[in-house]
């Protein structure tokens, strides 16, 4: 399930990347954020961990660099920051906490 997101995600980026490359960054990021940040069902991804869940990551870390146009060796964290768009960590939190918040039975590691 996570690698069939994760080519999902490649996959939606590339389209973004060859589509709308001449397009300013603030347009870019409202773009990343519609398209590359919709990540359904990653709530009961809770039994990934390690690699799967790092692969993930990168994924999603990369996409955002090459769509805005950031340097290879910039730090991740500063590029979201400056750009002001979840990082996948902060994506994931919020959406673990929207399931608690609407279905309080619902046990989620």
């Amino acid at each position: 399930m996570m690698k069939s997101k994760e080519r999902m995600l490649y996959g939606r980026s590339n389209v973004l990347i060859r589509k709308f490359y001449f397009c300013s960054a603030f347009v870019k990021h409202k773009l990343f954020s519609a398209y590359c940040s919709n990540i359904y069902l990653c709530t009961l991804w809770a039994q990934y961990k390690g690699a799967a869940g790092r692969s993930m990551t990168i994924a999603y870390n990369n996409a955002f660099r090459i769509i805005i146009g950031f340097n290879v060796r910039c730090s991740t964290s500063g590029m979201f920051a400056v750009s002001g768009v979840l990082n996948f960590s902060a994506m994931y939190r919020r959406h673990v906490f929207n399931l608690k918040h609407l279905s309080p039975h619902v046990t989620v590691f």
